[in-house]
């Protein structure tokens, strides 16, 4: 390969040669330079991958990648393809992605941060991302670019001027964080926290943890683990590492701790910052105190890639949060919503009902289902409803075969409890009832998609 300053360049024969493909076609050395996994956004002389999903196959749109200036293309199925078009041809294409992405990331010299765990990964990313922008040229992933297409997307968007990469490393079962730790190769591994998250795949915290730790292997020489000290598994994740440990936490232990923490309820949180190399306060615009684990773990992180404490507590200073995590929204009649619908367990529940039972006025909560907690869903949806009763909700909307236990539980405790079927039933329940001063907490897990339930009761509408 050649050409540092491109995103991706390489002839077709280097590209075959990385992801053990052939060519076929003319005019051979032709080069490529950059790579597209939708022929919607593909630039003239790119790289075209054509990846095979359940709902869509690249091989379809093989012409129309040709016809928007693709230089090249791999595939899987070469005698689908269009006249004209240089082919790299492969066993499995999204392996091939893998492959090249490895490879750019290789011959790149940006330190790179992979973060994983339970809860708090989106969030940490975020955070880290904006400290390491604003001391060096950094590639962040975008949103939720975390699984096997998203991650070696963002690592091919290394130049040669970037000096660091922040990734975010998802998992749907083991050997997963394996893979993409593989690819990325961080300098510094993150692991956020251990919870019930993914449960139902893997089938208990253990299991969880030891598919988290995968993250630990790949850490470069001389690099670093972040780890949580408060986390019932940061022992065993430090014998585990065979690189330096970083630890952070409110832990008096840890290396990266938060003190004299003032939660400011829906508004802001903020905490003094002890790092190794001094104090600092840090003031964020966003609510609860996971954040602040959140934010010592970003700290942590940059810690290990050489920012400063100062220029991390400037970084953070006015930090508003990722989207659809803990938002604040304006909702109908001066009622204030609280957008925490891209995901749940048990764990971001408690933390988000924390924030909510912080806040003055009448607290109102739609709860959607946490799915993917396998054989301990019931009880774990039952306690949550406890757990609701227990922190001043007024009002409970449950969405959602699983929330209904938690709804049973919190009106046998007492709670005015409303069962519906979907977010549609949702705004026509609540929207001619919110008021001045009303907070409204909306979480579920992805699948119930309670967005809908934001959008619906949001000033706009």
């Amino acid at each position: 390969m050649s050409d540092p300053a491109a995103p991706f360049s390489a002839t077709a024969e280097e590209v075959a040669e990385i992801c053990g493909g052939r060519v076929r076609g003319e005019p051979q050395g032709i080069r490529v330079s950059g790579v597209a996994t939708d022929s919607r956004e593909i630039n003239p002389g790119e790289l075209f991958i054509a990846l095979t999903g359940e709902q869509h196959d690249g091989h379809e749109f093989l012409a129309a990648a040709r016809d928007a200036g693709a230089a090249a293309a791999v595939v899987s199925r070469p005698d689908e393809a269009p006249e004209g078009l240089p082919l790299i041809v492969v066993a499995d294409t999204l392996e091939a992605l893998g492959a090249i992405a490895g490879a750019h990331r290789a011959a790149m010299q940006a330190r790179v941060v992979a973060i994983t765990g339970s809860t708090g990964k989106t969030s940490t990313k975020d955070m880290l991302g904006r400290i390491v922008q604003s001391v060096g040229a950094s590639v962040v992933a975008a949103g939720t670019q975390n699984n096997e297409i998203g991650v070696p997307l963002t690592l091919l968007r290394l130049r040669s001027e970037h000096r660091f990469c922040v990734v975010e490393l998802a998992m749907r079962g083991e050997g997963e964080i394996d893979y993409l730790a593989a690819i990325a190769r961080p300098d510094v591994g993150v692991i956020t926290n251990i919870g019930q998250s993914h449960v139902g795949r893997l089938g208990s915290r253990e299991a969880i943890a030891q598919a988290k730790a995968e993250v630990l292997a790949h850490i470069a020489s001389g690099g670093a683990a972040v780890l949580n000290a408060d986390d019932f598994f940061f022992s065993v994740f430090s014998a585990m590492a065979s690189s330096e440990v970083i630890s952070f936490g409110t832990n008096p232990a840890a290396q990266y701790r938060a003190e004299q923490i003032e939660d400011g309820g829906i508004d802001a949180v903020r905490f003094r910052l002890v790092s190794p190399e001094g104090a600092v306060d840090v003031a964020m615009n966003v609510p609860g105190r996971h954040n602040v684990l959140n934010a010592l773990a970003a700290a942590a992180a940059a810690g290990a890639l050489g920012v400063s404490v100062e220029n991390v507590a400037a970084a953070l200073d006015g930090y508003e949060g990722s989207p659809m995590r803990m938002q604040r929204v304006e909702g109908r009649h001066g009622s204030l919503i609280i957008n925490d619908a891209y995901n749940a367990s048990p764990d971001s529940v408690e933390a988000a009902l924390e924030v909510l039972s912080s806040t003055a006025g009448r607290k109102l909560f739609v709860f959607g289902d946490m799915l993917e907690m396998g054989p301990e869903a019931e009880e774990a949806h039952r306690e949550i409803g406890r757990r609701i009763a227990a922190a001043g909700v007024e009002r409970l909307v449950a969405v959602g075969e699983l929330s209904h236990l938690a709804a049973a539980e919190a009106e046998a405790l007492g709670l005015q409890v409303d069962v519906v079927a979907d977010a549609v039933e949702v705004a026509q329940l609540l929207g001619p009832e919110l008021r001045q001063g009303d907070v409204l907490l909306v979480k579920g897990s992805r699948g119930m998609a309670l967005e809908r339930v934001v959008e619906a009761l949001s000033d706009d509408n």
